[in-house]
Parts: structure tokens; C-alpha cells; sequence
């Protein structure tokens, strides 16, 4: 006979081929109760709720090719950040609509908060003050952290560059959220970061915003891992106000990383993060990995 745990477990298995039958890479249940005290937008937005459904989707990985080429964010970039936007919120919208008939609350949390922000943004609007004085929190927050349920849900751990980094899609993926009080049964984090020794993103950062400290499970705080005011004034004073950009992307710690990689170097590289720094491994002649 089926037990309410049985019952449970079919569900969440459910709910994620659904998220990856509607298009989704890689699908996970995070507990909230993992997320407890984090900064949400109202500060009431987890009341009532007690798992979170995290579905990520990967960029096409022609584009970081020409960005590690290049060191800039391209137009296809950004083509590519809107079209897996609405991919995604499209995604969320079904599980939402799916959860709520089967009688559970759901209220999805945007792919990008931060591209509608952008869509408004005005060429003259840093310049109307001092960063003491221009108020940031629109920016730089947004409701819920889709990384941070994204890590309770087992989907990646936290890179240097405070970026989720997937096991099988690397660190080249976007991100949506569905909060519910449905039974889930959650998935368990990945908490070990896998960058070892790697500085590849330290050394590329064109702002070296990226301090490559090493830490696992819920990262320190933000400033201990970046140099956030040089991160942010790249997105933002430069890519989100250019015409065919109009995106807070940089792309170029992503363009680099190892984990997004698939050749025999690369693999090699992973393997030996712990006791040789990638940086060696993945700069050895081509002719090597022939």
C-alpha cells in the first residue's frame, strides 16, 4: 500500500520531469527552512510556505566561446539572457498553474528581475550622483535569490565568482523559482565547492572584482568574496545602459570556467583541482590533449 512518503516522492519526481518536459535542464526541491533568514522582498514573502522548486536552463555555449575570445559581452549574449528569461518564466508559469490545481499555493519568483530594471534604465541615470549618495538596493536585490534556492535545491554550489556552478551544465545556466506549500520531498544540497586550486575567473575578471576566496555551502559575506562596487559599475554603468546590450552581463568568469567545458583537458583540469591549480592543467599545449 502507498504511503503519504511514497505519495510525496512521486510527486516532486512529477513535478520535475514536468519542468524539464517544458523545456527545463536540471530541476530540484529545495526546503525553505534551509533559506531561513535570508533577505526577501517583502520580508513576509516565505510565510506560508515550505518548499521551493528551482529549474535551471542552459545558455548556448557558442556564445561564451566568442566572449572568452573577446573579454566582452556580445549582442547574442544578451538575445540569448531575454529569449531563456521568457523561457523560463513560462516554465514557472505552468508549474505554478499545475500546483494550484491540484489545490497547493505557488507564486513564482521572475527569471531576471534585474532585466526589467534594465529595460528602464536611462543613459543619464548614474550620472545624477555619487555612489555615496544613488540608492543601489533596486538593483543589486531582487525578491528572493534564485541562486540561493537553487544551491538549498541541489542544483550547484557557489563559485568564486558567487555564481551556481552545475555539476553537468557548468556555471552557464539561468535560473527560475516556484515557492509552494505543496509536500515535496526536497533534494539535498550540493554544499562542497569543486573549485579547488582554479583562479581562472580571479585572472580573467576585467574589474578584479573576484577576491577567489574558497568556502563551501552558504557563502560569507558578499565583500569577502567580491569587490562588489567594481563588479556592479561594470554591469551597470557600462553594459546595461549600451543600446544592444541592455543587460547587467558581463559573461566573462563564465566564458572561463573549467566546469563548463567539456574536453579532455578540462575533465583532466576538474579532476585535479585539489592539489594543481586548473590554471596550469588548462594552459598546457594543445597538442597534449590531441
Amino acid at each position: 500500500m502507498e504511503g503519504r512518503g511514497d505519495r510525496i516522492m512521486i510527486e516532486s519526481k512529477k513535478i520535475k520531469e514536468y519542468a524539464k518536459k517544458l523545456g527545463g535542464d536540471v530541476a530540484g526541491v529545495a526546503d525553505l527552512a534551509l533559506l531561513k533568514g535570508i533577505k526577501t522582498k517583502p520580508s513576509n514573502l516565505l510565510d506560508g510556505y515550505t518548499r521551493a522548486i528551482s529549474v535551471g536552463k542552459r545558455y548556448d555555449d557558442g556564445i561564451f566561446d566568442m566572449i572568452e575570445e573577446t573579454r566582452i559581452p556580445s549582442t547574442a549574449y544578451a538575445v540569448n539572457s531575454r529569449n531563456l528569461n521568457i523561457h523560463l518564466d513560462m516554465i514557472a508559469e505552468h508549474l505554478v498553474d499545475h500546483i494550484k490545481g491540484e489545490g497547493y499555493k505557488a507564486h513564482a519568483i521572475p527569471c531576471s528581475q534585474s532585466a526589467q530594471m534594465a529595460a528602464k534604465l536611462t543613459p543619464d541615470l548614474f550620472e545624477s550622483g555619487t555612489d555615496d549618495s544613488f540608492d543601489w538596493e533596486p538593483f543589486t536585490s531582487s525578491d528572493l535569490p534564485n541562486k540561493a534556492v537553487a544551491r538549498a535545491a541541489g542544483l550547484g554550489w557557489f563559485g568564486k565568482h558567487m555564481l551556481m556552478i552545475n555539476p553537468k551544465l557548468g556555471p552557464t545556466f539561468r535560473l527560475v523559482s516556484i515557492i509552494t506549500n505543496m509536500p515535496l520531498d526536497p533534494d539535498k544540497p550540493l554544499d562542497k565547492q569543486k573549485c579547488g586550486k582554479c583562479t581562472l575567473c580571479v585572472d580573467a575578471c576585467p574589474t578584479n572584482a573576484i577576491k577567489g576566496i574558497s568556502f563551501d555551502g552558504i557563502p560569507p559575506a558578499l565583500n569577502e568574496i567580491l569587490d562588489l562596487p567594481r563588479c556592479r559599475d561594470l554591469l551597470w554603468k557600462k553594459y546595461a545602459v549600451k543600446p544592444d546590450i541592455k543587460l547587467p552581463i558581463c559573461g566573462v568568469c563564465l566564458s572561463v570556467c573549467p566546469w563548463r567545458k567539456k574536453s579532455l583537458k578540462h575533465l583532466i583540469g576538474r579532476a585535479l583541482f585539489g592539489w594543481v591549480p586548473a590554471n596550469i592543467v588548462t594552459s598546457l599545449p594543445k597538442f597534449i590533449w590531441a
